[in-house]
């Protein structure tokens, strides 16, 4: 049976993948993360399988289980920016973009210099014909990050979002890293992280 702490173990490798399987090993990968999830207990806060399996549910564009994924994430490791932007991202995808707005804000709270949520937070407020946002903090007089004194941004936990506009850059140097059976080839992995034809992951 599959086991969650494994599953995490190669986390990247799965998801890496993601973009070159074909259906019926998707059909069997989705599967195994339910097995997987249902096996799986939170003992260990920087074992954040939930963000995890909503990481694996973005990649299939299945934006509605991703967001009940990263909605359980917060709940159980605390909100944290990356999180809180990726389930923006899950609303902006299913067209909900007063959420998206909500969530992208959220994030910011967090960690008001997290560049990512101020470009899809200004691009969400335009769509919305909403005047530009104020600056959450004067920048010209800060010397280094400030953050929000309950910022989880130094969390142990690994957060890592999707960047759909590096996408078309990345198409090319990521299908020439795997093989053609979807394996890992002997190209070294990028610094990023995985990648994949349809999804990006950064680490954060």
């Amino acid at each position: 049976d599959w086991d969650a702490d494994l599953v995490f173990k190669f986390r990247e490798e799965l998801l890496g993948g993601l973009g070159v399987c074909n259906l019926r090993l998707i059909d069997d990968l989705k599967r195994g993360m339910e097995r997987a999830w249902d096996n799986y207990f939170l003992l260990e806060q920087e074992k954040d399988f939930a963000f995890e399996q909503g990481r694996f549910h973005y990649g299939l564009h299945d934006y509605s289980r991703a967001l009940i994924f990263y909605t359980k994430s917060s709940e159980d490791a605390g909100k944290h920016h990356v999180t809180e932007f990726n389930i923006g991202l899950c609303h902006a995808s299913l067209g909900n973009k007063h959420l998206a707005l909500k969530f992208y804000e959220s994030s910011l709270e967090l960690n008001p210099q997290y560049r990512k949520a101020q470009e899809r937070r200004d691009a969400m407020r335009r769509a919305l014909h909403l005047p530009k946002a104020k600056p959450l903090l004067d920048l010209s007089s800060c010397g280094e990050e400030v953050l929000r004194p309950d910022s989880p941004l130094n969390s142990p936990n690994k957060r890592v979002s999707f960047d759909p506009e590096v996408v078309r850059r990345m198409r090319l140097s990521r299908t020439s890293s795997f093989g053609s059976n979807g394996s890992s080839a002997s190209t070294p992995r990028s610094p990023t992280g995985a990648a994949s034809p349809t999804s990006v992951f950064l680490n954060c």
